[in-house]
């Protein structure tokens, strides 16, 4: 029974930061919002994306990765480490590109 708490308290303490993401995203869409975290779990990263964070790194990124995504946060832009991205890219369905009908 104590697993099951603390299993729900943890999904109940995730899901909490995600909405403070969204909050931050809506009242203040100016704040760039870099997850780092020790989970490397595909529904945690696309959550917190979809939430509107700018990035998601692993505690384990070495300081230049780091940089560079606080960096590219405050310019609005996204940084992932390419691992994550691979994975991130492999949920998505690849479309063809279909010329126009001439």
């Amino acid at each position: 029974m104590l697993t099951l708490v603390a299993a729900e308290h943890f999904e109940r303490q995730k899901a909490i930061k995600y909405i403070v993401i969204c909050i931050l995203n809506k009242d203040q869409p100016q704040i760039a919002i870099v997850i780092l975290t020790t989970y490397n779990e595909d529904a945690l990263m696309l959550r917190g994306l979809q939430a509107g964070a700018n990035g998601y790194l692993l505690k384990d990124t070495d300081s230049e990765t780091l940089f560079q995504a606080i960096r590219s946060a405050a310019r609005g832009g996204t940084l992932l480490q390419p691992d994550i991205m691979a994975r991130l890219l492999s949920h998505t369905t690849p479309t063809r590109f279909q010329p126009p009908a001439p």
